[in-house]
Parts: C-alpha cells; sequence; structure tokens
C-alpha cells in the first residue's frame, strides 16, 4: 500500500490554500513548493513548512492523521540535536472560513514540521557543485559528525539494532527493487559474502557500543552551512531500525557521496579527520560494507526515479551499482609508510602532504597518546620526555594503538603513514612485520634537518602551542642521545626527506609509491 489517492488530492488542496495565505510579504523571499516521494514542502515568506504525505511504504507509515502528528513532533525532537535554531516546531493545520490555515485552535486537519527557511545554495550538493566545499571546509563537517556521534546515546544491551540480521536485512531489501530492473551480474552474491565475513565484526561493534542514535540518511543533500556552521538536518525518524545503526555507516554515507560525486580526495579528507578526532579506525573493518550498502540505496532511488526522470537516472543508478563492484573487491593494502626523525623534522608536513596527495590514512602519534589519556587532542600537559604520559608505558601503549590502527587500514585497502619519532629500531621492525604479513609495502620517510632549524621550529611551536607536538627543546636534547640510526637493510626501504627536497619528492618518487584503493576517481 502506498496511499490513496484521495488523501493526496486533500494534502494538495491544504497545500495550495496555505501557499496563497502565506505569500511573499516584507521583503521575503517568493513562495514555493518543492514535493518528493515521501513529503510536501511549502516554502513560504521567511520559513519553511514540512507536510507529510500520506502513505505506507512498509518502510514507513504516514497512513493516519495521527501518525503524522507522531512523525511531525518526533522528527523536530530528533533533528534539534544538531539543528536547534532550524527547526521551530510541529504547527497545526485547521479549516477556516477561507480554506486550510494554521492556528492553535480548532480540529486539526493536518500537521507540519515548521523549519527557518535557507537558501537550496546553502546546501552541501550545491556547494560542491559551486566549488565552494574545500578541504577545510570538509575537516569541519568531520568535526561536527564526530561530535554528534560523540553525544548520541547508545543502544541498548540486548537491542536488535545493528546486528548481523539486521544489517543484513537492510542489505536485502535494498536488492528487493533492484532485481527487477537493473543489471546486478553477481553483485548480490558479492555483497551477501562480504556480510558473512563481517558477522562477528558486526556483533563485536554492537557489543562495544558503536550502534547509537545517528542520523541515518547522512549525505551532501541533507547538510547545509548555517551561520559559519555545518548543520546536519533531515535526518530519519520513521524507522528506528534505520537511524540505530552503527556509526560506521553513518559517515559510510557522507563517504561515498563524495566518492560518487568525483571527489575521493574530499572523502578521504573527511574519513581522515573523523577517525582523527573518535579514534574509531576498528570502524574501517566494516567501511566496505557499509559504503558498498550506501551506493545501493543510491542506486534504488534512483531506479525508483526512473518513470518521472528518465536515462539521466537510470545512468545515475548503474553509476551507484558500477561503485558497489568497485566496494566489494577484494581489498589490496596500500603501502606502509613510518616516518622517522627528532622533534620539528617535518615528519607531520611531510606526512599530511602525502596523505592527501594519494589518499592515505595520516595517523599521529601525538594524538593517540593524548587519547589513551582521555585527553582532548589539543590538550597541553607541559610533560617531558619519560614522565606522564610520556613515560615508557604510555609510549609502548600508543606504538601498539598505532599498530592496531595501522593494521585495520591496511585491511581495508588503504596505504597508511604513521606519524611518529621511530627512533628505535625495535618499533620500526614492528610495522616492518606488519607490513609482511598483509604483503604490503613499507617505507620509511626518513626525515632530518639542520640542528638550528630543529630548535627555531620547536621554539615557534611552543610559541603559537597549535600543534599537538609538545617537544621542547630539552626533549631534543634526550631524542639526540637516545635515537637509534636506521640499519642498512632499513635505509633500502628509506626515503630521505630534508627541507630542500620536499616538494620534489612530492612531485617524483613518493607520488609513485600508488594511491589507496577505497576511494579512487572513476574512469
Amino acid at each position: 500500500m502506498q496511499g490513496s489517492a484521495a488523501g493526496a488530492d486533500a494534502l494538495r488542496k491544504i497545500v495550495d490554500d496555505l501557499q496563497r495565505s502565506l505569500g511573499p510579504h516584507d521583503g521575503a523571499p517568493k513562495g514555493e513548493v518543492i514535493e518528493t516521494h515521501i513529503s510536501v514542502l511549502l516554502l513560504a515568506g521567511r520559513y519553511a513548512y514540512k507536510f507529510k504525505k500520506p502513505v505506507n511504504f512498509g518502510f514507513l507509515d504516514f497512513s493516519t492523521l495521527e501518525q503524522r502528528r507522531h512523525f511531525c513532533e518526533r522528527e523536530v525532537e530528533l533533528n534539534r540535536r544538531a539543528a536547534p535554531d532550524l527547526y521551530c516546531g510541529v504547527i497545526k493545520v485547521v479549516r477556516g472560513a477561507s480554506g486550510a490555515e494554521f492556528s492553535e485552535t480548532g480540529s486539526p486537519i493536518e500537521y507540519a514540521v515548521k523549519m527557518r527557511r535557507f537558501e537550496a545554495t546553502a546546501i552541501l550538493d550545491r556547494r560542491l557543485a559551486d566549488g565552494l566545499l574545500g578541504r577545510r571546509s570538509i575537516r569541519a563537517l568531520a568535526d561536527s559528525v564526530a561530535h554528534l556521534h560523540t553525544l548520541a546515546p547508545r543502544a541498548e544491551d540486548g537491542s536488535p539494532y545493528g546486528s548481523p540480521s539486521m544489517v543484513a536485512a537492510q542489505l536485502t531489501g535494498a536488492f528487493e527493487t533492484l532485481r527487477d530492473g537493473a543489471a546486478l551480474g553477481g553483485i548480490e552474491v558479492l555483497a551477501g559474502d562480504c556480510v558473512d565475513r563481517s558477522v562477528t565484526t558486526i556483533a563485536a561493534r554492537q557489543r562495544c557500543g558503536a550502534v547509537r542514535q545517528c542520523h541515518g540518511d547522512l549525505h551532501l543533500s541533507n547538510v547545509l552551512m548555517l551561520d559559519g556552521h555545518f548543520i546536519p538536518f533531515d535526518c530519519i525518524e520513521f524507522s528506528d531500525e534505520l537511524s540505530w545503526i552503527d556509526t560506521c555507516s553513518d559517515i559510510a554515507f557522507l563517504v561515498m557521496d563524495l566518492d560518487v560525486r568525483g571527489e575521493p580526495g574530499l572523502a578521504n579528507v573527511f574519513l581522515n579527520r573523523y577517525l582523527e578526532i573518535t579514534g574509531d579506525y576498528a570502524a574501517l573493518a566494516l567501511l566496505r560494507l557499509y559504503t558498498t550498502y550506501r551506493t545501493l540505496i543510491r542506486a534504488k532511488v534512483a531506479l525508483l526515479a526512473v518513470t518521472q526522470e528518465g536515462a539521466a537516472a537510470q545512468v545515475r543508478c548503474q553509476r551507484h551499482l558500477d561503485l558497489a563492484v568497485r566496494y566489494l573487491g577484494t581489498p589490496v593494502p596500500g603501502p606502509l609508510i613510518i616516518t622517522h626523525g627528532l622533534s620539528g623534522s617535518g615528519k607531520s608536513y611531510v606526512s599530511e602532504l602525502l596523505a592527501g596527495q594519494n589518499g592515505y590514512l595520516h595517523i599521529r602519534s601525538d594524538l593517540e597518546r593524548r587519547r589513551l589519556a582521555g585527553l582532548a587532542a589539543d590538550a597541553r600537559t607541559e610533560g617531558a620526555l619519560g614522565d606522564g604520559i610520556y613515560d615508557a608505558d604510555y609510549t609502548a601503549q600508543t606504538y601498539d594503538a598505532l599498530l592496531a590502527a595501522a593494521t585495520y587500514a591496511l585491511r581495508a585497502g588503504f596505504g597508511v603513514i604513521i606519524d611518529a619519532t621511530f627512533l628505535h629500531q625495535q618499533r620500526r621492525q614492528m610495522f616492518q612485520a606488519l607490513s609482511q604479513s598483509l604483503g604490503a609495502s613499507f617505507y620509511i620517510l626518513d626525515c632530518a634537518a639542520p640542528l638550528t632549524q630543529l630548535r627555531e621550529r620547536i621554539t615557534t611551536r611552543q610559541q603559537h602551542a597549535t600543534d599537538p607536538s609538545e617537544a621542547t627543546l630539552d626533549v631534543l636534547e634526550r631524542q639526540l642521545q637516545m635515537r637509534e640510526p636506521l640499519t642498512d637493510e632499513e635505509a633500502a626501504s628509506a626515503i630521505a626527506i630534508s627541507p630542500g627536497n620536499i616538494d620534489e619528492l612530492l612531485a617524483s618518487k613518493l607520488a609513485d609509491l600508488g594511491a589507496s584503493r577505497m576511494m579512487t576517481e572513476f574512469p
């Protein structure tokens, strides 16, 4: 059942009445009506009014007035978590002398969500198309999403949400429409195999609290720039199964959406920053599964639009299916790259450049060390080498955490740069052994600079206190005494980095290390 023609006609009459009575005034923008398969949006004056169509698609049911009231209230409640200034409340429609009108009194004939109106150019899909969505913007978006997930309530123990069976059912549901109208080839079998291989990981994520009350529909068309902030809106309110999900499934939608729009570099920036903030590198184990699920959902939506949009929707559907094939391919580890060098030698600078250039994940020891201590990324501890969070135990735990993160990244098909001093041979050997066990190529970025320049950089960083590194001149002196030079065998895997050759190397030898295969430009 989808909805009666009478119900659709009644809603259309209500919207027509309101559009006439709420026309532009006081310099407000001209009124406009926008329709989707589940809602009608009336833009009038300085506000937008969102009506739910009287439909029942199985996964959502708005067929009765009481259900529409309930889900209007639910929509406001949930979206106010991220967009409190955007959602004004639920407003009642009554029958007035000259037709439908908004009123607090009288018997309701319909309900609507009242929202602050915004320009379509503020939505991120438009900003991307207009060339206004760069790396800095994407990092800020990742910050917003990470903050939203951090505050989101966790699913209760024993909850079915995010379970292997539910994830499998959701993926199967995406194919129900696609089977009849798309050339799937072997995609369904590949997707089923991917779920089967992931059952243990899905269950472990469920147990550790990764399943939370998320946005559920987090793509570029559902995020806007408002008052200088990135605001996710229009989250899923009609299905707990679709909103209580693994946070990896939530971010996978944005990763996929940037990727399919030909912006794998921005997808990598978003993913890198989100992981940097949350430390949830374990999510990488399911990223291919959830990006596959998200692109299949978009393929399904495109296929449903073919009768209205024709060939353009069919092309969009096929593009998403092609993307699913890529995501479902066997992960091939990218290179494992570690840095080696004293504080101030340029390790983080060259790592960030190289990661952005090739789609690698960039993982910094300074941030992981703070995370282990329960500190914010920008916390200042004033600890000395060998004391506090810089003592031997914390340092050993930090390198263990870096090794675990590198393992997740490589198994997911990413290249990864581990940004740490790696002054001890034993720690370098740990990572070389990992690369050998996974069949990944291994490189050492051997960073060096004149001692005077190292001291200048460290002093400048201390003065500005904007870099995660807390190295002091005393720390530098200790490092000079304790460092273990590269062995001849290690030197064979090393790429020498100095202040004068970074640009040349990035343009030549480093550029040939190979890009990650998880997110790649379409041919």
